[in-house]
C-alpha cells in the first residue's frame, strides 16, 4: 500500500508539471537551460524544488523516500545500532520480494482480456490468486522474522509505523499541493 501511496504521489507531481503549457514555466523548467537557475528578469532566483521541474529524477525520489521511510521506522521503533542494521536489511528483503510479487500482479491485471473464454479467465484467476497468496505469504514470513529477532513492542510499533507513515505521505502531499480558494 506505501508503494501505492508513493507511486501515485510521484505520478501527480509529474502529470501536474506536465499539465502545464511549456510557455508558462521558465526555460529552465523546460529543460533549455543549462544553468538550471531562474533569474526572473535578473531580480531573483527561482525556488523550485526538485520535484517539480522536468528533471525530475525518479530513483533520486525513490531512494529519498526510501530512506525516510526507513528513518522513520527506526526511530519510532527505538532501535538500538546493531538492531537498525538488522533490520534494514531484513526490510529491504521484505520490500523487494513484495515489489516483486506486485509486478507480477501488474503484469496479470493488464492481460488483454478482449477475447477470453471462461476458461481463459478462470486460469487468469487462479494465477492472481497465487500471487496474492504469495505476498500474503511473504509478509507472514517477514513478521515471523521480525518477531524473532526485535521485542514485542518494537514489532508492535513497526505495525503502527506502517499506518503512521502513509498517513503522513498524505499530509505532506496535501500540503505541498494545496490549491487557494480565491
Amino acid at each position: 500500500m506505501s508503494r501505492f501511496i508513493l507511486f501515485t504521489a510521484s505520478l501527480l507531481l509529474s502529470v501536474s508539471m506536465m499539465a502545464q503549457t511549456p510557455s508558462s514555466r521558465p526555460a529552465h523548467h523546460r529543460g533549455e537551460s543549462d544553468k538550471g537557475k531562474c533569474v526572473n528578469a535578473g531580480k531573483t532566483e527561482c525556488t523550485r524544488s526538485d520535484s517539480a521541474t522536468m528533471n525530475f529524477n525518479r530513483a533520486e525520489f525513490r531512494q529519498k523516500r526510501k530512506e525516510q521511510k526507513q528513518t522513520f521506522y527506526i526511530e519510532q521503533m527505538q532501535l538500538s545500532e546493531e538492531q537498525k542494521t538488522v533490520f534494514v536489511a531484513m526490510y529491504e528483503k521484505y520490500e523487494h520480494e513484495l515489489a516483486a510479487s506486485q509486478h507480477e500482479m501488474n503484469l496479470l491485471r493488464k492481460t488483454d482480456t478482449a477475447n477470453f473464454t471462461d476458461a481463459q479467465y478462470n486460469d487468469l484467476l487462479s494465477k492472481m490468486e497465487n500471487v496474492s497468496k504469495q505476498q500474503t505469504e511473504i509478509r507472514e514470513n517477514f513478521v515471523k522474522s521480525i518477531r524473532e529477532r526485535f521485542t514485542p513492542q518494537q514489532v508492535f510499533k513497526f505495525f503502527s509505523c506502517e499506518q503512521s507513515y502513509k498517513r503522513q505521505l498524505v499530509r505532506d502531499f496535501n500540503q505541498q499541493h494545496r490549491v487557494v480558494k480565491k
